[in-house]
C-alpha cells in the first residue's frame, strides 16, 4: 500500500514464462547493472533460482538454491552472482557456494563437501563467506580462487559485509558486531551485544543460526 508515495510511476508488469505446476516467481534481485532479474521458480518452495530479462521472457535456470535472499548476491558490475546451492533449509544440510555467470552456469567455489552460508562481493569483487561447520570466516578472489580462512575472526561468525575500502568486513558473532582488516590484526567488537543477547544478562550471547530471520543485517 506504500507504493503510491514511494513509486509514483505506474508499476510495470513483466510476462515471465516458467513451466506448468511451478510455483509463481519469487523475488530475489535486480542486478546492479539493471540487465538481469534473479527470481526462484519450483515446485512448491521455489528452489530453482533463474535470471529473467526485466523486458519478459523465459527465465533462464542456473541453479537450485534454499530460498533465502540474502544467500543470492550480485557483483557490484552484475555479470555474476554468488549463490548457495542446496536444496534443504536445515542447519547442516549439503550445501555449496556456487560463482554463477549469470545464464551461463555456475561453478562450485568451495568443492561439494565444503558447508557454506552467507556469501558477500567487495567492491573489488573479492569474496566472503562462512564455513559452517564451525561457521568460520573465509574470502577468495573474484574467480573464486586463492581462498584463505581468517582465523583472527575465530567460530561462530554470521553475515559478514564488507566496507567500502574493500579491505575491512564486519560481522555478527556472539550476539556482537566484530570488525575485521582482512589484511592484518585481530578481529575488534564496535557494537553490541544484540538482540536476544541484550536481554539476557548473565548468560553468554548467542549468535545466530542458519535460518535465522536475523541473519540478514545492515
Amino acid at each position: 500500500e506504500d507504493c503510491p508515495a514511494l513509486c509514483p510511476e505506474d508499476p510495470v508488469p513483466i510476462p515471465v514464462e516458467h513451466p506448468d505446476g511451478a510455483s509463481g516467481p519469487l523475488f530475489a534481485g535486480w542486478s546492479p547493472n539493471v540487465d538481469a532479474i534473479a527470481v526462484w521458480t519450483g515446485a512448491d518452495n521455489g528452489a530453482t533460482l533463474g535470471v529473467v530479462s526485466p523486458r519478459g521472457g523465459n527465465i533462464a535456470p542456473i541453479a537450485t538454491t534454499v530460498v533465502r535472499r540474502s544467500w543470492v548476491q550480485w557483483s557490484r558490475t552484475g555479470d555474476r552472482l554468488l549463490v548457495v546451492g542446496g536444496h534443504a533449509p536445515e542447519t547442516g544440510a549439503p550445501r555449496t557456494l556456487l560463482l554463477c555467470a549469470g545464464a551461463a552456469g555456475c561453478s562450485s567455489v568451495t568443492g561439494g563437501d565444503a558447508l557454506v552460508a552467507d556469501p558477500a562481493w567487495s567492491r573489488g569483487a573479492a569474496m566472503a563467506f562462512v564455513s559452517t561447520e564451525r561457521r568460520e570466516l573465509w574470502t577468495a578472489n573474484r574467480d573464486g580462487a586463492e581462498s584463505r580462512r581468517l582465523a583472527p575472526a575465530g567460530d561462530g561468525v554470521h553475515a559478514p559485509r564488507w566496507l567500502p575500502d574493500s579491505r575491512h568486513l564486519v560481522f555478527i558473532r556472539d550476539g556482537f558486531v566484530w570488525l575485521l582488516d582482512t589484511t592484518a590484526g585481530d578481529a575488534v567488537a564496535i557494537a553490541g551485544p544484540l538482540g536476544q543477547a541484550r536481554q539476557t544478562a548473565g548468560e553468554s550471547p548467542q549468535g545466530l543460526n542458519d535460518s535465522s530471520q536475523g541473519a540478514r543485517w545492515e
